[in-house]
């Protein structure tokens, strides 16, 4: 089975040895899912529910979970071939291994913090707590199309990105991570170690609904003017040498 990433497996630990690039392309693609899984739950609440809900554990828009997951995924199992027969392999793997972290990480957060931070109970049929037969088909169907479909995208992303954005990247993620981490820590300690949800939730309404929409506007924008602008500069710059050749 040949792998997306140059990766070597070992016998001894940490049992992989990653080329850089392939590294950052996995970190890159697990940030994105992080950050992309949340919105993605929120709009889905959202529109299930008809009520905007904070979702996560942490303060900022970036679910870890879904970071690790990927992460750690992508580094221990080879990335199979476009195949139907890989396919349904793959889905019916991440099917049974995410429903398994959901079970774990869901009984120890309510553990820890003696609340439960989520729950399919109600929400979808054969379901109870942390684990939903519906669900875990639902996310092997659409483990598996991300993992064929979405990974070799952003690794085609990251592998074009220099080694002064790679850097730039890595280190404003850690830094916005970790200070989300302790702002995050400071409210439960500051709540006499209860977690709280960092607000209410709120019914929808015609003024949240422009506001989530205006979110992916705005930050698609942010992420395409630098590109536009380098585009008119470049071609600006190509009509003043053209004037020059002409006078």
């Amino acid at each position: 089975m040949k792998n997306m990433f140059k990766i070597q497996y070992k016998k001894h630990f940490p049992f992989v040895k990653v080329k850089r690039n392939s590294l950052f392309a996995i970190f890159f693609s697990s940030c994105l899912t992080g950050i992309g899984a949340f919105f993605l739950e929120t709009i889905l609440d959202y529109i299930c529910m008809n009520y905007l809900v904070d979702r996560g554990f942490l303060c900022g828009p970036f679910l870890p979970i879904y970071f690790f997951v990927v992460f750690f995924g992508l580094l221990y199992v080879k990335t199979p071939k476009r195949t139907i027969k890989n396919y349904l392999i793959a889905a019916f793997f991440l099917s049974i291994s995410i429903t398994a972290v959901e079970f774990i990480v869901g009984n120890v957060c309510e553990w820890l913090w003696h609340k439960p931070l989520w729950t399919y109970d109600g929400f979808a049929p054969l379901s109870y707590r942390y684990v939903s037969l519906t669900i875990s088909l639902l996310w092997g169907f659409l483990g598996a199309l991300y993992l064929f479909f979405i990974i070799p995208l952003f690794k085609k992303v990251a592998d074009r990105m220099t080694k002064q954005r790679k850097y730039i990247f890595t280190i404003l993620f850690l830094f916005f991570f970790l200070a989300d981490f302790v702002i995050t820590l400071l409210l439960i300690a500051k709540q006499g170690g209860q977690y709280q949800e960092l607000f209410s939730p709120l019914p929808a309404s015609s003024k949240i609904t422009f506001f989530l929409i205006g979110i992916p506007i705005v930050a698609l924008f942010c992420c395409m003017a630098p590109s536009i602008l380098k585009h008119f500069v470049l071609k600006r710059k190509r009509k003043k040498k053209d004037c020059k050749f002409l006078e």
